[in-house]
């Protein structure tokens, strides 16, 4: 067969196992892309697309941040979302390589030798010297699903490490909310006990004016001086609580600083963040379908599966076309054909008949991790159902609570304003009106806490099933 007829049948066999040994759609240079279909999550907020210097630059020159603004500097900060996202590029390499073998290998090699021959008969001594080339073109044509199961494998690797750094974000997020309303309730008692003490000196002065005409008694004006005292303590003890708040919001946004330096915005209308709580069977329901724990755990799953098939399919046959061209010498010869090139065209078929039963364990392993990855699936799942019916049942206690903390505060006004009145009018004595401001600030501490505690397992809730995102964090 001379070379133009090996050419021709090397490229009419070419075209003919292309179509089935290969889909040229799977291989691409950004494997990240190679499944569109991915859940809603991921395009709003997987992809590390924040202009962190931008956040940066809003922190240290120390302007009002937000909540969305913490949030956003915390992922910039996170070392355990770049931990993650590196993963996520690693499989994403990983799906790339074992599409790579579906992919023919072209091998060249370039040889430079001397031979010298001595003959004993004449005592002649011959030399050659030339160089030898070799190109060697390797192609797996065709196998019973080997390449295919390691390639959808690897897809489910990348699906899983996706998984992982979706809840690892909203981990993140919620870590993050928490400490935020955290300060935000040190910071409005704070605000709360330093209102009760401005109104408790505003008190003691219209008392120590009343006691120069003799309106009110020494007695009033001990008690009205005493509860300076208790609120100026209660103040110092609340002003305490509110730097730890603070400091616990600046170390989950993952810098160093002095937290005196930073400004946090506090103005929120509440109001706003309400939203349809709906009922527990649909949360459930899209507990299952979107949340990235159970998501990752049926990855692995499906990793395990094509394992699996993988390790059934190895010790099948195989067929291989290697196409080779020799110039000067066959490899391992050196310079022994000078001047002559040969072309081999040749098609193998690799019939496993004995491996010392390793196929068989293989198997036999793979089933094991393909029942263990099934057991963790399950576990997973009924922890996140317990995850969201706890936070479910949180957030409509949080929400009977707010309710009645609304009624209590509303009451409590109700009360110091009418209380207020009466002391002016002297039918009240001054331990009627600290009461009555007391049982005020305390019911809007209750208020404002339960409004907090409210949203706050809003967040818990959005986490525990999966949809926690960056635009819930926008509060105007």
């Amino acid at each position: 067969m001379n070379v133009n007829a090996n050419y021709f049948l090397f490229l009419i066999y070419f075209i003919s196992f292309s179509s089935f040994s290969f889909d040229f759609n799977v291989y691409k240079l950004d494997p990240l892309d190679h499944d569109p279909d991915v859940n809603m999550f991921y395009s709003k907020n997987i992809e590390p697309d924040l202009d962190c210097d931008e956040y940066t630059h809003q922190f240290l020159t120390s302007t009002l941040l937000s909540l969305e603004s913490i949030a956003n500097i915390s992922l910039c900060n996170s070392t355990q979302l770049k931990i993650t996202w590196s993963n996520v590029q690693k499989e994403s390499y990983g799906v790339g390589l074992s599409s790579a073998a579906f992919m023919p290998t072209i091998t060249a090699s370039i040889g430079s030798s001397q031979n010298t021959t001595k003959s004993n008969s004449d005592l002649s001594v011959t030399n050659l010297e030339g160089s030898t080339n070799q190109l060697n073109f390797a192609w797996r044509l065709f196998d019973f699903g080997t390449r295919n199961s390691n390639l959808n494998a690897s897809k489910s690797l990348l699906d899983s490490s996706l998984n992982i750094h979706s809840a690892a974000l909203q981990k993140n997020l919620l870590v993050t909310v928490n400490s935020y309303f955290d300060y935000l309730n040190s910071y409005l008692q704070y605000k709360n006990k330093y209102k009760n003490l401005s109104l408790v000196n505003d008190l003691h002065e219209s008392n120590l004016r009343k006691f120069d005409y003799g309106l009110v008694s020494s007695n009033d004006i001990l008690n009205s001086s005493s509860a300076i005292v208790k609120a100026n303590l209660i103040l110092i003890k609340s002003e305490g609580e509110l730097a730890k708040a603070k400091t616990v919001l600046v170390n989950s946004m993952g810098i160093q600083m002095d937290p005196a330096l930073i400004n946090i915005q506090h103005d929120i209308v509440f109001e706003n963040l309400f939203f349809d709580i709906k009922d527990l069977n649909f949360w459930l329901s899209q507990a299952l379908l979107v949340n990235p724990s159970i998501k990752s755990a049926f990855s692995q799953y499906q990793v395990s599966q094509h394992k699996l098939e993988a390790a059934r399919t190895e010790g099948l046959p195989t067929l291989d076309l290697n196409y080779n061209q020799y110039s000067n010498g066959y490899p391992s010869e050196g310079f022994s054909m000078p001047g002559r090139k040969v072309n081999s065209l040749s098609f193998t078929l690799n019939i496993p008949i004995f491996e010392g039963f390793s196929s068989l364990y293989k198997i036999k392993s793979a089933i094991a991790i393909n029942n263990q990855s099934q057991a963790q699936l399950d576990e997973i799942k009924l922890q996140t159902i317990n995850d969201v019916v706890k936070s479910y049942s949180e957030l409509l206690s949080y929400s009977k609570n707010y309710d009645a903390a609304k009624s209590f505060h509303d009451t409590a006004l109700s009360l110091m304003e009418n209380t207020r009145k009466r002391f002016d009018n002297g039918a009240a004595d001054i331990s009627d009106l600290i009461n009555s401001q007391s049982v005020f600030f305390d019911a809007k501490h209750e208020f404002d806490k339960s409004r907090i505690d409210l949203f706050s397992s809003k967040f818990k809730l959005l986490a525990n099933v999966g949809f926690l995102e960056k635009k819930d964090f926008i509060l105007k």
